[in-house]
């Protein structure tokens, strides 16, 4: 069998870009379980717009500089923030 690498998606609204609380949980669980980061997608989900653009292109920076892919999912068909 050939083993190829599994990329594993995760939605996360919009809206918890902006919570520091969130940043901090999901920084901690990435760099303290060794989660594959080259293999995690975080899907931003367009479910509310952004209240806080500034926090969150911010955590958008941080998890691409511990090596997680970041996609919008859906943006466009909603709020378009």
């Amino acid at each position: 069998a050939i083993g190829l690498p599994v990329r594993a998606a995760v939605n996360i609204s919009a809206r918890l870009l902006s919570s520091r609380g969130f940043l901090r949980a999901a920084e901690a669980i990435l760099v303290a379980n060794g989660v594959p980061r080259d293999r995690l997608i975080f899907e931003v989900t367009e479910s509310a717009t952004i209240e806080h653009p500034d926090a969150a292109v911010e955590a958008l920076q941080r998890f691409r500089a511990l090596g997680v892919s970041i996609s919008m999912d859906d943006y466009g068909t909603g709020q378009s923030s």
